[in-house]
């Protein structure tokens, strides 16, 4: 994420551990988890922490850094004034905080900065395995942002039920960074979304209004958490049919034909949901129509581009995976 800081004094006198909180933030931008926007950059490599409190080796990467990043701000739009906070989500470095609005979604202060910088963007789910889904998504659109940022630990996930998530959002501490993504459960297109998806949904929070928020008293209000309800009912219903049919495939053959108490064989149930209309299938129940067992493992195999071909994903849900992936880099 951006992080904006136009109160260059906060790097002229060290309070408490803030030089040790700004080095931390320095490291990680170098590393590519943010991105540090300066209104003077000329200040900071004249200042007491660039000079006294960095590294020889780090000063001069910095350098490069900071001055990196003004320009490629600049080139890519001249008329910016590099003295307005960027009309994107972004974090707001100040001496002392501010308040949060719809751009400005995180205030730190030399005393937190590098705790948040730190962090890991925790994706919410209500099960560990909801986020194959998301990853295949992500190797399906070539989207090496997000992939590089989970194998780096800059994006996790965590599986919850839905009281746990409510109770993790409801827990978390001032300037956490979170993203949630759940389960519609709506047993059809014109069914409302459950219960629990409603109040995890309004656990996260609208956005916060700028016209609500005073400037004269900074704002001690949790930033708002992204919040995403799968358009289908669940995470099953957007395995591919090509998926789907190569998992039962891959089952011996005594499985694929046989017939489980109440319920037909697998090959039988796929024949079945094979008939259903493309709005039928969005909302069907796979988990009880072709056993827990079997659909975990059509979820594993998402991550296969021999049993999840990329273009199958995209045709089945891409416009909406988009939307949550564009989302999730926002945000990181």
């Amino acid at each position: 994420m951006k992080i904006f800081c136009s109160d260059m004094t906060i790097f002229d006198r060290a309070e408490g551990d803030s030089y040790h909180q700004l080095r931390r933030v320095f490291l990680r931008a170098a590393q590519g988890q943010h991105e540090i926007l300066l209104t003077d950059v000329d200040h900071l490599l004249k200042s007491d922490f660039f000079t006294q409190a960095t590294a020889p080796m780090d000063r001069m990467e910095w350098q490069e850094l900071v001055r990196r990043t003004a320009l490629a701000t600049d080139v890519k739009d001249p008329t910016i004034d590099p003295v307005t906070p960027p009309k994107r989500l972004h974090a707001f470095l100040a001496r002392k905080p501010v308040p949060i609005d719809s751009f400005r979604r995180f205030s730190l202060t030399p005393r937190d900065a590098g705790d948040w910088a730190e962090q890991s963007l925790e994706i919410l789910l209500e099960n560990d395995r909801d986020w194959r889904l998301l990853e295949a998504a992500a190797r399906a659109m070539a989207r090496p942002l997000v992939e590089d940022a989970y194998l780096r630990r800059w994006l996790t996930s965590r599986g919850c039920g839905g009281s746990e998530i409510v109770n993790r959002i409801k827990a978390r501490g001032y300037n956490e960074r979170l993203f949630v993504f759940i389960d519609s459960d709506k047993g059809g297109l014109q069914n409302e979304i459950s219960t629990t998806a409603k109040n995890i949904e309004e656990k996260c929070g609208e956005e916060p209004s700028p016209k609500k928020l005073s400037t004269k008293k900074p704002s001690t209000k949790k930033p708002p958490i992204p919040c995403r309800i799968t358009r289908k009912r669940e995470v099953e219903n957007y395995i591919p049919r090509t998926t789907l049919e190569a998992t039962i495939n891959a089952q011996p053959k005594r499985l694929r034909r046989l017939r489980q108490a109440g319920r037909k064989s697998l090959l039988e149930a796929f024949v079945e949901w094979s008939r259903l209309s493309d709005v039928d299938k969005d909302y069907d129940d796979l988990k009880a129509r072709f056993g827990e067992r079997l659909t975990e493992a059509a979820l594993d195999n998402l991550k296969d581009p021999a049993m999840c071909p990329a273009g199958d994903l995209i045709a089945l849900a891409g416009e909406e995976l988009k939307e949550v992936l564009d989302l999730v880099e926002e945000h990181l």
